[in-house]
């Protein structure tokens, strides 16, 4: 049944819930929510459903046929006759169930291969850099990859004074009070904000190049007291 070679090609299945058995399988559990309540599951039957309007992606003579569902819980990948596929957007932390099948276009025939299963890893934390006053920091961002730094001030008084310095390039800023933002713009050049709060008021201050792939500097300090010019 799947031996002809030429109409032969590879279905991934990709979804959070459980592994299928079979494309029929899939079709099947489809057919049966929507029957069963078809109005008060709409949210969840989604996770099953694949989009009847498949997005065909051609490259280097090779065919993609992706089926997403309408949340993207779960996704159906035919990429012809290659046999390794890289599953792109995965969230972090997350288990995935992956089935794949071989499908003869001709006949319309499937045999599914062993079904399997992984968790993505955790996102990882970004290193939080402790701001002291009058201490100078100085970041470097070499442009081959955006980085984010993420520096922490606990407030000693009720004003606080951030003052930037770009050596090289434009810079980003954000600057947060207890988890709210308060500051968020670009700058370049010398910088300087003045944040009235309380007492061991928690800042959270990220920067980043303003631009993607460019190279840049600046210097970060929480003086004691500043003085206009």
């Amino acid at each position: 049944i799947l031996y002809h070679k030429v109409n032969i090609q590879y279905c991934l299945l990709v979804n959070e819930r459980h592994n299928y058995k079979s494309l029929c399988a899939v079709e099947t559990a489809i057919r049966y929510f929507e029957a069963k309540e078809p109005k008060s599951l709409s949210s969840s039957i989604s996770l099953h459903v694949l989009d009847p309007r498949p997005v065909i992606i051609g490259s280097n003579k090779e065919l993609s046929i992706i089926n997403t569902a309408n949340n993207e819980d779960i996704r159906q990948i035919c990429v012809g006759p290659k046999n390794t596929y890289t599953v792109p957007s995965l969230r972090p932390n997350t288990q995935y169930y992956f089935d794949v099948f071989v499908v003869n276009l001709a006949t319309n025939a499937s045999a599914a291969y062993t079904g399997t299963f992984a968790k993505t890893l955790k996102q990882p934390e970004p290193k939080v850099i402790e701001l002291k006053e009058g201490k100078t920091i100085q970041l470097h961002f070499t442009g081959k990859k955006q980085k984010i730094y993420s520096l922490q001030y606990q407030a000693k008084q009720k004003a606080v004074h951030f003052t930037f310095q770009s050596c090289k390039g434009k810079v980003w800023a954000q600057i947060f009070k207890n988890g709210k933002i308060l500051i968020s713009e670009s700058f370049e050049g010398f910088r300087h904000f003045t944040l009235r709060g309380k007492l061991l008021d928690m800042y959270l201050v990220q920067l980043k190049p303003a631009e993607e792939s460019s190279s840049s500097s600046v210097k970060v300090q929480v003086p004691f007291h500043f003085y206009k010019p």
